[in-house]
């Protein structure tokens, strides 16, 4: 009797060869529940050649290698040599996660999973041809995402330095890796540039001005984010200047955008179109912006976004020391960001108010039959002693119809119904992050009717 006949008698069996046919081959490192049934609906969703070039969790198709797993395979892990074992181990864990194109340029915390991202977008069926909206985009990565698939995007978010490091994120994936690689060779003069002679006192230097040796904004945008990033790198390590480090986090950022762009090539990826915007997504109908004046009614294809994690994460100090060299105020800033105003039980009620606003405005602006996808993770011990304390007030004047105990995904859920957003799947993700506040958060599929 041989091995493979012993085994087909013997009760324990490889889940995944019983789940999936023959010829399909999941990355490494697919371990988790919600992984596998992301899997399994990518499985069901897409034909065999769809599922080559578009999934996120299969490295092969009847022995063809997908588009993930090589834009994965041959990128550089993204950090620093000095790196902790255990911080180096993680990354090198996550390298099929969140370890490829350019998600990797200024690592921001509570980011995005951008392996969940393209699955989901698989999932909901958007096609290339089609527009999804991220109204809060962070750091950009739907956009990248959707650029990945094909698939034309719009972002809109609130914080400058958001916008710089979206825009410079989703655009680098066009660059030309000839004028990358001849204007990378010139790290003093483009140090110069942002870095001049006022450590700090710089701020309308880097706003507004151009480097008179770059004739092209998306390289402008580039160098200014990896500057920026070098800022923080110096404030942290100390011991180190600008002048120091600037030059090897140029290499780290240039490096993989440059390994990027030769598997692009390689695989003659058809990019999506992605517009960055500086916006309010209370109000999603106008925008400061010659490209996109704003979103009309039922235009838009699928949404994916995650409202900030407002009791577990200040975004604006967080990048403080980005946007004060870029010229803005933080605290006047915080003035009017979603889930940074207020305090107490006033800052929960002013979150809800703007999150029934926000919600309103996906409904509004997609179309009938499509889907909006929130994420969302919250300290519940937290929430739920505010909400309790909202509720024995009277202070909830029937809104959202809070109860005790209730989650901030449930309180999504009442607002969404409120705008023909229905509820058609729900579940959870755990956050495997090494510094993460949040343990779990919830991925909530809305339909709009």
């Amino acid at each position: 009797m041989t091995r493979v006949e012993a085994e087909r008698g013997f009760p324990l069996q490889n889940i995944i060869k019983q789940l999936l046919p023959p010829g399909y081959e999941l990355l490494p490192g697919i371990n988790q529940i919600y992984e596998l049934e992301l899997a399994l609906a990518e499985h069901r969703s897409l034909s065999k050649s769809e599922l080559i070039k578009s999934s996120a969790y299969f490295s092969k198709v009847d022995g063809v290698e997908t588009h993930h797993y090589r834009l994965c395979a041959g990128a550089p892990i993204m950090i620093d040599k000095s790196a902790s074992i255990r911080l180096r181990t993680f990354f090198q864990a996550y390298q099929f996660k969140t370890g490829y194109a350019t998600h990797g340029l200024f690592p921001y915390r509570g980011k995005f999973h951008p392996q969940l991202i393209k699955a989901i977008m698989n999932i909901i069926g958007v096609k290339p041809g089609e527009i999804i909206l991220d109204p809060m985009t962070g750091s950009g990565t739907t956009n990248i995402e959707a650029s990945l698939l094909g698939i034309d995007s719009i972002g809109v978010e609130a914080s400058p330095f958001c916008c710089l490091m979206a825009r410079a994120k989703a655009n680098a994936l066009k660059l030309d890796s000839q004028k990358l690689k001849e204007y990378s060779q010139r790290p003093n003069e483009i140090l110069a540039h942002f870095h001049g002679e006022g450590r700090g006192k710089i701020s309308e230097h880097i706003r507004y001005s151009k480097c008179s040796f770059v004739d092209d904004p998306v390289l402008e945008d580039f160098f200014k984010l990896c500057y920026l990033d070098a800022v923080g790198y110096a404030r942290r390590r100390k011991k180190k200047s600008i002048e120091e480090l600037f030059p090897g986090v140029l290499n780290k950022y240039v490096s993989a955008v440059t390994n990027f762009l030769l598997i692009r090539d390689e695989l003659g990826l058809d990019l999506g179109k992605t517009t960055i915007v500086e916006g309010d997504a209370r109000d999603l109908s106008r925008f400061e912006s010659e490209t996109l004046p704003g979103i009309n009614d039922e235009s838009i294809d699928g949404i994916v976004t995650s409202p900030p994690y407002s009791f577990a994460i200040d975004y604006l100090d967080e990048d403080s020391l980005q946007l004060e060299y870029m010229g803005y105020d933080v605290e006047l800033l915080k003035r009017k960001m979603v889930g940074l105003y207020g305090k107490g039980i006033t800052k929960v009620q002013n979150y809800l108010n703007d999150m029934d606003k926000i919600i309103k405005e996906m409904s509004r602006v997609l179309r009938k039959g499509k889907h909006a996808i929130i994420i969302i993770g919250s300290n519940v011990i937290q929430l739920q002693k505010t909400l309790a304390s909202i509720i024995g007030n009277g202070k909830d004047n029937g809104l959202y119809g809070l109860e005790m105990n209730m989650r901030l995904d449930d309180v999504f859920v009442r607002i969404g119904e409120k705008y023909k957003l229905r509820l058609i799947k729900r579940f959870s993700r755990p956050i495997e992050g090494i510094r993460n506040a949040l343990r779990t958060e919830e991925i909530l599929f809305l339909r709009k009717e």
